[in-house]
């Protein structure tokens, strides 16, 4: 495509109005003539301007026609270009005593379970650092405001999330190859272990559909899903397939002597998966990191690529906690090092973080035998982090330094499921949809 320069563009009306000054000249010699040369010089006025249009048109047309024969002005070529070249620029490029705040007297995850993630530095995928070139119909101007205008949305396209997640980055982490059930090896990959601990109740269904559609989007990650149950569920199974991603479907029963409140839900789920990745990681050089997935709550996908650097163990906010509506490290300004917590619930807690607001690094996970997490509401991160034998001054602040939230400790609100006798009130059901809907339903719980 090509554009009217700016001289040519200012070019028409100056051929204009050499044309309208031809004609005054002409008009003013013939007043000072006798009558009869009077009418000659009219005729001549009267032929010469639409001859002048005539002479002019063809150059006006060449112009057009030679500069924007499509009608559409291209500004990915021209000096706009700028705003890619800054984009480009942009892409290029960030221990304490441990304070803590918060209320005593409430807790942080209600026994609910919470999630963890990790990662390493090596794998982080860069985001594409400009939009391709792109076609804007609008007129021809060369003023300052016309470039900054498409300066800056240029500069907003390059910084949405759609670019970030741009066929640069995914062509450099498509799709692994996978057995179903089986371990995955890829020395080349910093893979996330999603650890998602889940169970039977009426929004199972919902809640896991939503987390797998969100793990649709995210590259080189391997899901380890372990259900509260002593057999395997067959939609769980389905979900995990269509998935399309690396998955490990295990049980993790809770043991007898731990079926009350004060235990929780989630630990044994949680210890399984430990065992499981010892059984296949250990004495591997397989990079990656380990994030407590908890089926109910929601995740921005920036979340896990801020983990997937992780070399020992991360941090970030979570949102939506009990009183104080989030958790989160405390990051000193001038050190840029984690000093303590934010949390609704400190209690006797060395680390008071939420499950869903920290990563562990997978050979550091595997170094550590005694790794282990505790039959206790409440202390389960706090144990576990201090099983690993970390300290604070090793922790990794994420989401720029603690500053955003990328992930919410939500809640799906208790349904009522399906009854059958409700069903049979309906008449003639048995010649409806109705039969195969609620069989459908409750194969699902």
């Amino acid at each position: 495509m090509w554009q009217m320069t700016s001289n040519q563009y200012q070019q028409l009306p100056n051929i204009r109005s050499q044309q309208q000054s031809s004609t005054t000249n002409i008009s003013s010699t013939n007043n000072n003539s006798n009558s009869s040369s009077s009418s000659s010089s009219s005729s001549i006025k009267k032929s010469t301007w639409p001859l002048g249009i005539i002479l002019t048109l063809p150059f006006i047309f060449f112009i057009i026609l030679h500069n924007n024969p499509d009608g559409i002005v291209d500004y990915s070529n021209d000096n706009n270009d700028i705003a890619s070249a800054a984009a480009a620029a942009a892409a290029s490029g960030v221990g304490g005593d441990s304070l803590h705040s918060g209320d005593l007297n409430s807790s942080s995850n209600d026994g609910e379970e919470e999630g963890m993630d990790m990662s390493n530095p090596s794998s982080k995928s860069s985001s594409s650092s400009s939009s391709s070139s792109w076609i804007e119909i609008r007129p021809p101007s060369l003023s300052s405001s016309s470039s900054s205008s498409f300066q800056q949305s240029s500069d907003s396209k390059s910084n949405c999330i759609c670019d970030m997640n741009s066929s640069s980055s995914n062509s450099q982490n498509h799709r692994m190859p996978f057995i179903p059930g089986e371990p995955v090896y890829d020395p080349e990959r910093i893979l996330i272990f999603l650890i998602t601990p889940t169970y039977t109740r009426p929004t199972q269904a919902a809640d896991m559909t939503r987390l797998s559609q969100t793990l649709q989007l995210v590259p080189d990650i391997f899901w380890i899903v372990v259900e509260d149950a002593h057999n395997r569920s067959r939609s769980v199974e389905d979900l995990l397939r269509r998935t399309n991603a690396p998955y490990a479907h295990l049980l993790g029963p809770r043991p007898p002597t731990h079926l009350d409140k004060r235990s929780g839900r989630g630990v044994s789920n949680r210890l399984r998966a430990f065992e499981w990745l010892r059984e296949n990681y250990s004495n591997t050089t397989q990079k990656g990191v380990i994030y407590f997935a908890d089926d109910d709550n929601a995740y921005d996908v920036r979340i896990f690529e801020e983990m997937r650097s992780t070399r020992i163990v991360s941090m970030f906010p979570v949102g939506l906690i009990s009183t104080l509506g989030l958790s989160t490290p405390i990051v000193s300004r001038k050190s840029g090092k984690i000093i303590g917590f934010h949390d609704p619930f400190i209690g006797r807690r060395k680390f008071a973080v939420d499950m869903a607001g920290f990563a562990v690094n997978l050979q550091f996970f595997l170094n550590q035998k005694k790794a282990t997490m505790p039959y206790k509401v409440g202390y389960e991160e706090d144990y576990f982090l201090k099983s690993l034998g970390v300290q604070i001054w090793q922790l990794e602040p994420k989401a720029q330094n603690c500053t955003q939230v990328l992930v919410w400790h939500t809640k799906t609100k208790p349904a009522d499921q399906p009854k059958l006798t409700l069903m049979k009130k309906v008449t003639n059901y048995t010649e409806t949809n109705l039969p195969d809907l609620y069989a459908n339903q409750l194969e699902q719980l």
